[in-house]
């Protein structure tokens, strides 16, 4: 613990120790609580699978610093001062972890950055016993175990998961970082407020995804937690953001892919060849003024693909000069 004027530190008791602080926040003075560990409560996270020594990784060592004046890149510094055993003299394309709120960085990759510093040194193989996911950064996000996997404890419903995409009310992880529906916070030690930015960060990426674009995401990018692979980038730059790119199986990495709806009109009436993607739902709108959209009452709108391979689905009704039709796809 340091003194007053910050120029010593003593260790505390093996019991460890609360200190109040006056903290002045935009709505007034509050008293915040820090916490000393105790020995016990140390080597919770400071295991052997963990390194014992936390946060002493290239990923998080790769970022600059001001050093002498300068800003540095503070991997390559240690390795020219050779704290290093290995040399770095360029850090470019090292691995790195992300902040919450980095505009540089995708939503998956700020994600798994948060898991990873946050929850690693237990959620990992031979960490602790009792842990059914995986937070490691290097491996893939399926592999973590977190997307649609079953909790240890579901708090009475079995209908919870980890992280159940598009439902942060059903999503333990969720849950534990902001001590809702029942569950006591994780970390479980050592923490006092509630990581805010964590929070938003997390329940954006829940309801930004479903199981099956995190699939897509993996198959259509060789690197998945590339800006280029967020739901709402379009880096082929097609006018069709990547959300829309999975929903209709077009390539999200090739311009000259796209869904295109075939007209044929005869005698009044026309037929729509609408292309279709497994597991999605399909509604046509038609308007006369592009601003008001109602559903076009057809027989054979509103229809949904299943599991069967189907190519294209026809929609035929009536038509009036001067109507514009679009389709609404959404995924079951």
């Amino acid at each position: 613990r340091w003194n007053e004027a910050g120029s010593e530190a003593t260790l505390v008791g093996d019991e460890g120790v609360n200190i109040d602080y006056d903290v002045d926040t935009a709505s007034g003075p509050i008293t915040q609580t820090w916490r000393i560990p105790s020995r016990s409560e140390c080597m919770q996270c400071h295991t052997p699978a963990a390194g014992y020594a936390l946060s002493f990784n290239a990923r998080q060592l790769n970022r600059d610093q001001s050093i002498e004046g300068q800003s540095r890149n503070f991997l390559e510094y240690l390795s020219e001062i050779e704290i290093l055993d290995t040399q770095i003299p360029n850090s470019d394309g090292l691995p790195i972890f992300y902040e919450a709120d980095d505009p540089e960085a995708s939503l998956l990759a700020r994600v798994r950055s948060y898991l990873a510093v946050n929850c690693v040194s237990c959620h990992q193989p031979g960490a602790v016993a009792s842990t059914s996911w995986d937070a490691r950064p290097h491996i893939g996000v399926f592999d973590t175990g977190i997307v649609e996997g079953k909790p240890l404890n579901d708090g009475g419903n079995s209908d919870r998961r980890l992280i159940l995409p598009g439902d942060p009310e059903l999503s333990v992880l969720l849950s534990r970082i902001s001590e809702t529906h029942g569950f006591t916070r994780m970390p479980n030690i050592a923490t006092n407020e509630l990581d805010q930015a964590g929070i938003s960060l997390i329940g954006e990426w829940i309801n930004s995804i479903t199981t099956g674009f995190l699939s897509w995401q993996n198959e259509s990018f060789t690197d998945p937690e590339s800006t280029s692979a967020d739901v709402n980038s379009d880096p082929d730059l097609d006018g069709f953001a990547n959300r829309i790119e999975y929903l209709v199986s077009t390539d999200a990495v090739d311009a000259g892919s796209f869904w295109k709806i075939e007209p044929e009109y005869e005698n009044g009436q026309v037929t729509l060849r609408i292309p279709v993607t497994q597991n999605r739902s399909y509604i046509v709108q038609a308007s006369t003024d592009l601003g008001v959209w109602e559903n076009w009452q057809v027989a054979g709108n509103s229809f949904q693909i299943g599991e069967e391979l189907i190519a294209s689905v026809d929609v035929s009704g009536p038509i009036t000069e001067g109507t514009f039709f679009r389709v609404q796809v959404t995924e079951q």
